[in-house]
């Protein structure tokens, strides 16, 4: 999987790069085969003022779907990926559900 991890007002570490990787591995690795590619944004909102101001916004593009979209915000850059990560698992797991769901429908009422 091709994991593309950018900041926007924030520099994105090599610990936190690798971090990503492992975590949407973690998080969507199992779905491999059907994932294209995924692009991870980590932004700093508010600045040096402090405060739940990281934003983690992931789009991974899903074969014969199209892109799919998770963001999470957080205290700090490693839990709002956490959380990003987690909802894009949520995510994936219904789109690919739904599809197969509807694809299972089509083979019965063929029949």
């Amino acid at each position: 999987m091709t994991v593309d991890v950018r900041g926007r007002h924030l520099d994105v570490s090599e610990p936190l790069r690798a971090y990503v990787r492992r975590r949407l591995q973690f998080a969507i690795g199992s779905f491999e085969p059907r994932i294209i590619r995924a692009e991870v944004c980590v932004a700093d909102v508010n600045g040096p003022k402090g405060g739940v101001d990281k934003l983690c916004v992931i789009a991974v593009c899903l074969v014969r779907i199209g892109w799919v979209l998770a963001s999470a915000d957080g205290v700090s850059a490693y839990s709002a990926v956490d959380r990003a990560a987690s909802r894009m698992r949520t995510i994936v797991v219904r789109r690919i559900g739904a599809r197969l769901k509807s694809r299972s429908r089509a083979d019965r009422l063929s029949v």
